[in-house]
């Protein structure tokens, strides 16, 4: 079993709660705002665990098609 400290385990928490919302959402926009509150994060923080998820989606290959406008 790995040893994970607390950020990890928020980092894969949120990649995970964004992926879910994601899905929620294909097709649609997906405000902001909807984002913070899931992630619970500031605003400013969006564009960053947008790229971030898309990111290590594509590294474990866990991404398909996941259309939805980030607004």
């Amino acid at each position: 079993m790995t040893d994970l400290d607390q950020a990890q385990l928020e980092r894969k928490i949120r990649l995970l709660s964004l992926t879910t919302l994601a899905f929620q959402n294909i097709g649609r926009d997906l405000p902001y705002s909807s984002i913070t509150d899931v992630l619970q994060v500031e605003p400013s923080q969006v564009e960053r665990w947008v790229i971030d998820g898309m990111s290590s989606a594509v590294q474990t290959e866990a991404a398909t098609k996941l259309i939805c406008t980030v607004t």
